[in-house]
């Protein structure tokens, strides 16, 4: 409410302090608006480090969005030691608690072999769900890996993301991380 004024006088310092006592209570949404807020340096010092931490409080709890913006940090380096595997892993979660943008972004690694290995099918299968989730993106990437890979390859990458799908029943669905870490294709 304070961060933007909704209902009340807009006060940034104000949505400081009450998201971090809302956040050392355990809330995962405020957990990430803290570290948004940190890694932003709106209404606090841009401290990119206290933003992982929040961010990873969140990811810890099993929060998609806290999981999906930690591991941007991971393959970026921001406020962490930049460590593909680690953000691979958390990509994993977040991807596994059907946030598209955190199937693509993992779909991208597997493309890439950072942090995981080297496998187009792997990658496939995560771009798939991606673009079944909505994720705009994603049917790009088919498009490219498509011109790369055999039909057979195609095929099971398919039938990976099918078993995927049924294996995983959808909860309600997670909203997008806090527009920090917009996507781990190639370098800007």
């Amino acid at each position: 409410m304070y961060e933007y004024g909704r209902g009340v006088r807009k006060d940034i310092r104000q949505a400081v302090d009450w998201y971090g006592h809302s956040a050392e209570g355990g809330n995962v949404v405020a957990q990430c608006n803290l570290g948004t807020l940190y890694f932003r340096g709106k209404g606090v010092a841009q401290n990119y480090a206290q933003a992982a931490a929040w961010f990873g409080k969140a990811a810890d709890a099993g929060y998609a969005p806290g999981q999906q913006i930690l591991a941007w940090m991971y393959f970026k380096g921001k406020g962490v030691s930049q460590d593909y595997a680690k953000a691979a892993h958390w990509l994993q979660m977040a991807a596994r608690g059907w946030n598209p943008r955190a199937q693509m972004d993992l779909g991208s690694l597997y493309e890439q072999g950072k942090g995981v290995p080297l496998d187009y099918v792997t990658a496939y299968m995560w771009y798939d769900i991606a673009a079944s989730g909505g994720d705009q993106r994603a049917n790009g990437r088919l498009r490219i890996l498509s011109r790369v890979m055999t039909k057979e390859q195609i095929n099971r990458a398919e039938t990976l993301s099918r078993e995927l799908s049924i294996a995983t029943p959808r909860g309600k669905a997670v909203e997008q991380s806090q527009g920090i870490g917009n996507a781990f294709n190639r370098e800007p």
